[in-house]
């Protein structure tokens, strides 16, 4: 249970010692090194580690106490100048430093302790960071410093896996060149997990297939999103081949420590046959199973958890028959969730088999084309309310993150599966404290909760769409652009300027690291964007183009990443880079 008690007295000094009272294990040691780059980010001395604290120095002390839970802290005030983090393991500690550091102060390059202080626990187990790697978005081709940084930030908010993918279509082969180098790229980035207690878990479609897979293995089309390079289970060559794959790719991982098998069902993926239908709750399960076993021989006592990810009615009524306590041992939690509500049979029926679930929010791409368009897209009621609606029925999630714009909906589900609750004030303060330097959390909650009110928004190709659709989708509210080959949709419920006046104001207030960084920019150039598209009817000014521009190269963007994926600018637009599936 999460006890906050608030200290208004405590005072600290600019200097401050560390003293470190427990062993120091990778985990401690890499989450004093992420501490101290906030530190310089801040402008702030770093804290050094000393044997002897002198008394007229504050002093940060660290402790480990087995009685606590594994992964809970204590914070506490111990005479005027010592602040004790007490974990009950290094990761305890690592996640109690977060929460002093977004409690804290750095006014002026002066670090200051900040007053909360109390025990916390997380409510929930399951706290899974997922960055899809794809379609050349940020994930996908972002300096790697830039990347470990941002899973190390999120390590600090609580989370305690990582999960990654390697989408075996684009590929001939498991020793396909490119997907080697592609490999050895996500494995860095789940060493770099590992290093801050994040258990590393293994993805990927339950019958993914490369685009060698022959003809005569291929999987039938479901009426998903599909490939058509994966593979039909239904015969014995069939099934081989999807162990096959699977044990390649964990051997290629032998240094990795899967902590969890996480099996998918759609987008892509799947297979409609006659034998495998319904998919979900029949081919799947079959598949499943064996995939399970394979890696179990890896990973003894890694967990597995099953998608039901886009599931239909018959699927969850089927796999809810099929399953029940006794039945799939190997089969540890149920994952589901839906691009719009929740599904409902989990809630009013029961969840097959009376697995722990887990949820899996949509965080990036709701009703937004392309995902990340316009820079930030705070989703605060939204989430909110879905959590509100399954928070206990879940035990934790993984968030589906498509960049790093998203990045304060990734945050309040942190905050969401550690405390259990939907509640946001404490998550909004600690976000715009920390990460922003911002004192302002009334003002800059309504800037919010403007931009959130006016989220709805599309560019479409004129070319990708017929002339029956373009007429349809005018009908509709769409305008056809005379600045770009485009036809767009936003909805504006409110006043973009009224957002734009707050954030502007705020801005003047700001220190000088909260201004430069990455994570005020995209909030500030989305407020600029917003009102920049209502005052020209959706056309894509000069001023537009120059915040888009800025949003790709924040999101590396420029030149490589897919149109979904990236700002909608001249380049992007005229290059239309995108990739292929039938659907």
């Amino acid at each position: 249970m999460l006890n906050q008690i608030q200290n208004p007295d405590l005072q600290t000094k600019t200097s401050i010692t560390l003293q470190i009272k427990c062993e120091k294990d990778v985990i401690l040691t890499r989450a004093v090194e992420i501490m101290n780059r906030h530190l310089r980010q801040r402008n702030c001395p770093e804290i050094s580690e000393t044997d002897h604290a002198s008394t007229d120095q504050a002093c940060l002390e660290l402790k480990i106490n087995t009685v606590l839970p594994s992964e809970a802290f204590q914070i506490d005030l111990k005479k005027d100048q010592l602040l004790t983090i007490t974990g009950g393991s290094s990761k305890g500690v690592l996640y109690g430093i977060g929460k002093m550091l977004r409690n804290a102060s750095f006014e002026e390059g002066e670090f200051k302790f900040g007053s909360w202080v109390g025990k916390s626990i997380p409510q929930k187990n399951v706290r899974i960071l997922y960055l899809a790697t794809h379609f050349y978005n940020y994930y996908h081709v972002a300096p790697l410093d830039e990347i470990i940084e941002y899973i190390e930030d999120n390590a600090l908010r609580g989370y305690n896996g990582i999960m990654l993918w390697v989408d075996r279509h684009h590929y001939s082969n498991i020793n396909d060149p490119d997907n080697i180098a592609f490999a050895e790229r996500i494995k860095k980035l789940y060493l770099a997990g590992e290093k801050v207690g994040m258990s590393p878990v293994f993805s990927g479609l339950t019958n993914e297939g490369y685009n060698s897979t022959p003809d005569h293995l291929k999987a039938t089309f479901t009426g998903r999103c599909f490939y058509g390079t994966e593979i039909c289970p239904s015969t014995n060559e069939g099934m081989d081949l999807i162990l096959k794959n699977h044990e390649e790719v964990l051997q290629l991982f032998s240094d990795i420590h899967f902590g969890f098998l996480s099996l998918w069902s759609y987008d892509q993926g799947g297979c409609g046959c006659d034998k495998c239908s319904p998919w979900g709750s029949n081919g799947m399960l079959k598949c499943a199973r064996k995939v399970a076993e394979l890696f179990h021989q890896y990973h003894p006592n890694g967990k597995i958890i099953y998608s039901t990810w886009l599931f239909d009615d018959n699927e969850w009524e089927e796999l809810g028959e099929k399953l029940n306590p006794n039945n799939e041992p190997w089969l540890d939690y149920i994952l589901a969730d839906s691009h719009t509500n929740f599904p409902t049979y989990p809630l009013e029926k029961t969840i097959p088999g009376n697995r722990p679930m887990i949820n899996f929010p949509e965080i990036s791409m709701w009703d937004m084309f392309p995902w990340g368009a316009l820079g930030a897209n705070p989703l605060i009621k939204r989430f909110q309310k879905l959590w509100g609606q399954v928070c206990n029925h879940c035990d934790g999630g993984v968030p589906y993150s498509e960049g790093i714009f998203e990045d304060l909906n990734q945050a309040l589900y942190g905050g969401f599966y550690w405390n259990g609750t939907n509640e946001t004030s404490q998550i909004l303060y600690e976000y715009f404290n920390f990460e922003l330097g911002c004192s302002c959390q009334h003002n800059l909650s309504k800037a919010l909760d403007i931009l959130e009110k006016n989220h709805s928004t599309a560019f479409e190709l004129i070319k990708v769409n017929t002339d029956e659709t373009i007429r349809k989708k005018l009908k509709e509210g769409w305008i056809r652009l005379t600045s770009r080959n485009l036809i767009a949709y936003k909805e504006f419920h409110e006043d973009p300027n009224a957002a734009l006046a707050i954030v502007s104001e705020i801005d003047k207030l700001l220190p000088s690291w909260g201004k430069q960084s990455w994570r005020w920019k995209i909030i500030l150039l989305r407020a600029q964007i917003d009102v920049e598209l209502k005052r020209n009817n959706l056309e894509i000014s000069d001023r537009c183009e120059a915040a888009f521009e800025e949003l790709a190269e924040l999101f590396h963007a420029k030149g490589i990443s897919e149109y979904k994926v990236s700002p909608p600018t001249k380049e992007s637009i005229d290059s239309f880079r995108t990739s292929q599936w039938k659907d």
